[in-house]
């Protein structure tokens, strides 16, 4: 928040655009403002959605009183939940990120993911190597290469779902799903022709060579299952331009978080074979319910200001201030809250767990770490990568305050092309738009003339004028 003097007979650059600021005159109520642009006339502004690049020109306009003034101009951020400090999980790394982590995005990049070097520098700053170094950290190189290439390959079919030709089209959405089940159910005779199906039924036919248990392998084609026919529903939704109530989304999100299979693939990375009698038990099923949703729900979190950014409704930020008519930063504390909740669920329903005898009980327990380092290295990992925060990453992970993007005008396809971003979508440089630059200016040059008349003359008639102008 800053104090500027601003001339009233002249055009000030604020470094926002009018659609993205805040204003609060410092004035008394009898003096009154008005910002012009080529869209609208604001009176006594208050604008939301703050810009990070300064696009356009307005101008800051006294009706009544002096014609210089202060005002306050507060860019409209949000702060996050501090999830780190209270996630009651121990942070633990894998030893073999490396080499491994970057062999994985080379494996990758063979499927042609990536449509230039800028989209591929961008994808590696996701550090996604990273990620399963935090949430895997007990696999052995063999099985975190794996889990490596799994977690690209996941990565790579979720950002799919949101390229401009599929996200709303539950047609296309439908054959790309198609395509990857049978890759999975048909690994060792079925090629598919669709690349990302194939990168998935290469890590699948591995992970199945290495050694994976029928519980494991029955679990994940269950819940690849349930992702699939989950992500269609949204894109279905999102073509329709459905907002979700707030229960029934939470209840898809289980699913489209993908969550339940990155558990399973926890499974495969301890080499464990748990009877299904433990999976089955209603306090591991609310263990596991706790948990992702405590991943989900602060994926939700971190993401909200790039997906609010390109239109994307699919967050339980924007379903609960839709529902509840709630702001955005009164809609991430009840979040925050609600993670909270789910790890004092989640150690209540661990100290109450039966015994299933040593050998079970040791693998179980085993599994419940995933469950629980999935939650502390998704929290380090988002707030630690580029994936949602670009370069803002390092300060905002001390901080926690985050500047509210504008709407973007590129589609998916369009963040996914730029060759100058260092994050996959965030920093897209915005599109000169040089009619709007004309038309700003030129309202800017009448406005401070008409002005300079009135002042001359003795008289404020820049009212009458203004409203001429609208």
């Amino acid at each position: 928040m800053r104090n500027e003097p601003i001339p009233g007979f002249k055009g000030q650059r604020l470094g926002y655009t009018p659609e993205v600021i805040h204003v609060r005159c410092d004035e008394p109520p009898q003096t009154s403002f008005l910002c012009i642009n080529p869209y609208r006339h604001f009176h006594c502004c208050h604008l939301t959605n703050p810009s990070s690049v300064p696009t356009r020109y307005c101008c800051i306009l006294p009706l009544f009183g002096s014609f210089t003034t202060h005002f306050t101009m507060t860019t409209a951020t949000f702060t996050l939940p501090d999830l780190v400090s209270t996630c009651p999980f121990p942070l633990r790394c894998n030893p073999n990120l490396e080499p491994i982590a970057s062999e994985s995005n080379k494996w990758i990049d063979g499927y042609d993911i990536h449509p230039n070097d800028g989209h591929r520098k961008a994808y590696e700053a996701c550090a996604f190597g990273l990620l399963v170094a935090h949430t895997y950290p007990k696999a052995d190189g063999q099985r975190f290469r794996v889990l490596c290439d799994f977690i690209n390959a996941l990565f790579a079919f979720d950002d799919l779902m949101d390229e401009e030709h599929l996200v709303r089209d539950p047609s296309g959405t439908k054959k790309a799903i198609d395509a990857l089940m049978n890759a999975f159910w048909h690994h060792d005779t079925h090629k598919p022709g669709f690349k990302l199906a194939q990168a998935n039924q290469s890590f699948w036919a591995r992970a199945i060579g290495i050694g994976m248990a029928p519980g494991t392998r029955r679990r994940f084609l269950e819940y690849t299952d349930h992702y699939c026919r989950a992500v269609h529903e949204q894109v279905t939704n999102r073509s329709k331009d459905i907002i979700m109530d707030v229960e029934s989304f939470t209840r898809m999100r289980r699913d489209t978080g993908a969550l339940k299979i990155c558990f399973v693939m926890g499974e495969f990375g301890l080499g464990t074979d748990i009877p299904d009698e433990v999976f089955d038990h209603p306090l591991v099923k609310t263990m596991e319910n706790c948990a992702n949703d405590i991943v989900v729900l602060a994926n939700d979190i971190y993401s909200w200001n790039i997906e609010q950014a390109q239109g994307h409704t699919a967050n339980i930020i924007t379903v609960l201030m839709k529902a509840k008519n709630l702001s955005v930063q009164t809609a991430m504390d009840l979040v925050g809250e609600e993670i909270q909740k789910r790890f004092r669920t989640y150690l209540d329903c661990k100290a109450r767990l039966p015994s299933w005898g040593p050998t079970v009980d040791r693998d179980a327990h085993a599994y419940f770490t995933v469950l629980e380092d999935w939650s502390a290295g998704n929290f380090t990992w988002s707030l630690t990568s580029m994936r949602y925060f670009g370069k803002n990453a390092p300060t905002i992970r001390k901080s926690l305050v985050v500047s509210i993007l504008p709407r973007e005008q590129k589609t998916a396809t369009d963040l996914r092309n730029a060759k100058e971003d260092v994050c996959v979508p965030i920093a897209v440089k915005q599109p000169k738009d040089t009619v709007t630059f004309i038309l700003s200016l030129y309202f800017i040059l009448l406005s401070g003339a008409l002005l300079y008349l009135a002042h001359r003359n003795g008289r404020l008639r820049s009212f009458s004028a203004l409203r001429m102008l609208s």
